[in-house]
């Protein structure tokens, strides 16, 4: 795979993914639920900057993923 076409690849994903894990997100959303559920007295701002870690965690780990998928493919295509 060419560099090019790996950016552009990459910059696709990119912009996918920042459309489906940003704060207004359906994941941002859940997560901030589920940290209410477990702990209801968890002031908002704890609740919104431990959701957001976790939507940069998932970020990362997404990103990280795709990248190595994307690698592993090409690499099974031209063996």
């Amino acid at each position: 795979m060419d560099k090019n076409l790996f950016d552009k690849k990459f910059d696709e994903l990119k912009e996918f993914l920042e459309v489906e894990l940003n704060v207004e997100s359906d994941y941002f959303k859940e997560t901030q639920q589920k940290f209410y559920e477990f702990n209801p007295e968890m002031s908002e701002d704890m609740n919104f900057y431990l959701s957001l870690y976790e939507l940069n965690k998932k970020y990362s780990q997404s990103i990280a993923y795709n990248t190595a998928m994307l690698l592993l493919q090409d690499d099974e295509q031209n063996h």
